[in-house]
Formats: C-alpha cells, structure tokens, sequence
C-alpha cells in the first residue's frame, strides 16, 4: 500500500450500499490478520459478491483496483484499531 491511502472505518453494525467493504479478520486463528473484499455488483443489487480470505494487503489492493472499477469509496471493519498497520494507510 501507498503511504497516504486513507480507509474510512465502519462499525460492525454497518450496512452495506455502494461501498466496497473490507473486513479484517483472525480467521486462521493463528493471530495473523486476513480481510474478505465485500461489494455489491450494482449498488441497488440484493447480492452480495465477496472474496476468499487474503493477506490485507492483498485484500486492499483488490479492494482498490474494484473501488476503481466501480466509482466507489473503501469502507473498513476491524474488531480492534490494534489490528490495523500504519503502512496499509490511514483509518479515518
């Protein structure tokens, strides 16, 4: 990731509209972040497309190149700021 890249950060409660969302996660369990890319193919569509689990890294670039794709902003959820690197960008 760029230095400068800002992310706006969700809530768990977050409802998802035209944003592409990206949800970090332990889903390995061995205390290494992953993060699922979800969006909506068309922003009034009822299905939800999503991503197999990633490095964040991974999971932000896709995230970038289908926020690109479709006009959209970036939206992030995480259970803990702790979780979140400096040199993936910035929380806002």
């Amino acid at each position: 990731m760029a230095i400068g890249d800002q992310f706006r950060r969700v809530d768990d409660d977050f409802k998802l509209h035209d944003e592409v969302l990206v949800v970090l996660t332990d889903a390995g369990g061995n205390g290494e972040a992953v993060a699922v890319v979800f969006w909506r193919p068309d922003a009034a569509a009822a299905h939800v497309e999503e991503t197999e689990p990633d490095s964040v890294e991974g999971a932000l670039s896709f995230a970038q190149a289908k926020a690109s794709e479709l006009n959209r902003q970036i939206v992030v959820q995480l259970d803990d700021l702790e979780d979140w690197w400096p040199h993936w960008g910035t929380l806002t």
